[in-house]
């Protein structure tokens, strides 16, 4: 899993790839990610060169190695098939609600109104909103 900020999903692959110190053509993944968020993405090396504790070893997921290198990869495991736009389906997101002057108690009905017509669209799962936040 790369995780990565304010990079493009491209620019973060030419990064990993100089990391590991292999050809970028040998990372794929699904489908570019925000490059203004700090966001997660599955990646497969293909090479058949690379050992996959030399991928573990690179592997620092670590808040202070994100800001600094502004990517890390953590969850190394051995992959079947290469990647390919379209191959996964579904994101989910975490979103922190804070509004000011409002109870944990008032966010929680002010989005369970809000929420409700998103559970009911199809290709849309909503779970149990959790203290501050609402995973969708």
């Amino acid at each position: 899993t790369l995780v990565k900020m304010r990079l493009t999903s491209s620019a973060a692959i030419e990064m990993v790839s100089r990391l590991l110190r292999i050809d970028a053509r040998f990372l794929t993944y699904c489908a570019n990610k925000d490059r203004t968020a700090r966001s997660c993405q599955k990646v497969v090396i293909s090479d058949p060169n690379i050992d996959i504790d030399h991928v573990r070893r690179c592997a620092t997921p670590d808040e202070r190695v994100l800001r600094d290198q502004l990517f890390f990869i953590k969850d190394v495991r051995r992959a079947t098939h290469p990647l390919r736009k379209g191959f996964l389906e579904g994101n989910a997101f975490t979103l922190k609600i804070s509004i000011p002057g409002m109870t944990k108690t008032q966010i929680e009905g002010y989005l369970d109104e809000r929420l409700a017509t998103i559970r009911s669209r199809a290709g849309f799962a909503v779970d149990a909103i959790k203290p501050g936040s609402s995973r969708v």
